[in-house]
């Protein structure tokens, strides 16, 4: 366990227009959030993990009727930081026992040197969201909320993490691997109120 410094700061604007069946809304956040610990990174203040630079959100209900409405929701993030090995080479002084590299039979462990924490970042997160809503008009103590969507509409190729892989047989040092976290999911919800 190692004790630092860390420390926050930002800017937050947001807009918003209502008319009688349209409401918009516009968000952007410029933040900054950073850590520093004198035996991590040699001392250096690196990016956080919720280091999000830049976050613009975008949404836009129109409502049909009393009961009935529709909204869109667009967002841009700036990916996350994470932290990638500069040089891989392999451990071929694995238990006490020297491998050869030609040797294709076995496996052998890598080294992973690296210079800085958190010195990349994943590609920018989008994705569209919609969503449509029917609240009939309350009736004495009982009320009902049914919600029906899509998020990320378009499929968007958003990243949630990186991971590393070393390999012999394919003759590949290093294999990143990028893992989402959700494609275009449909989803149904109700909320009952009394």
């Amino acid at each position: 366990m190692e004790t630092g410094k860390g420390w926050s700061y930002g800017l937050e604007l947001m807009a918003e227009k209502s008319t009688k069946r349209v409401n918009l809304h516009v968000a952007y956040t410029l933040s900054w959030n950073w850590r520093q610990f004198d035996l991590i990174n040699q001392g250096k203040k690196f990016p956080f993990k919720y280091d999000r630079r830049h976050n613009l959100n975008i949404a836009v209900t129109y409502k049909a009727d009393k009961t009935k409405d529709i909204s869109l929701l667009w967002m841009i993030a700036s990916g996350d930081v994470f932290t990638l090995p500069e040089r891989i080479y392999p451990d071929y002084d694995n238990a006490q026992q020297t491998y050869s590299p030609d040797d294709a039979l076995r496996e052998y462990r890598f080294i992973y040197h690296f210079s800085g924490v958190n010195d990349y970042r994943t590609n920018p997160y989008h994705r569209l969201d919609l969503a449509g809503t029917w609240h009939p008009v309350r009736k004495g103590r009982l009320g009902l909320v049914l919600s029906a969507g899509v998020y990320n509409v378009y499929g968007a190729p958003g990243q949630y993490s990186y991971g590393l892989e070393g390999t012999l047989h394919e003759k590949s040092l290093v294999i990143v691997m990028k893992n989402k976290l959700f494609n275009i999911t449909p989803y149904v919800s109700t909320t009952v109120d009394f």
